[in-house]
């Protein structure tokens, strides 16, 4: 029978409390307007919904960025809270320094050109060209 029981994530701010469904928020409609386009997790974005896309995800990262901001201003006060409730449980490698949390955290979106059929950067017979071409653009 154990002496005691302990979880050692002693910290639920509030400021963490909404930061991670907002995160979730971000990515559900990320995966709402995208498509899955290949085994690397790219996907693509229908051009009739760039800029309804980019407006979105630039509120995203605003309101975002606001709600880390309020979190790793606050960190240091939860990890002394912590200290102090788990006392000698607590180990100073179970939270991480705030200079190393701060990169923890960042929401960029990147937009890529598709290569279309006629991009090709090794050099292909004239056949093998026209094949793949057909292949690329019939998918």
């Amino acid at each position: 029978m154990p002496a005691a029981t302990t979880s050692t994530c002693s910290i639920r701010p509030k400021s963490w409390r909404n930061c991670a469904p907002f995160a979730g928020q971000i990515r559900q409609y990320f995966y709402k307007v995208t498509l899955p386009w290949s085994d690397e997790g790219y996907r693509l974005l229908p051009s009739h919904l760039y800029f309804e896309f980019t407006n979105q995800m630039s509120e995203f990262k605003t309101g975002y960025e606001q709600l880390v901001r309020e979190f790793l201003d606050a960190y240091p006060t939860y990890r002394e809270q912590a200290r102090s409730s788990l006392g000698l449980l607590y180990r100073d490698s179970d939270y991480p320094d705030w200079s190393k949390l701060t990169e923890k955290f960042d929401l960029t979106t990147d937009i890529l050109p598709i290569p279309c059929g006629e991009d090709f950067r090794v050099t292909l017979g004239e056949e093998e060209k026209a094949r793949v071409a057909e292949r690329s653009m019939s998918r």
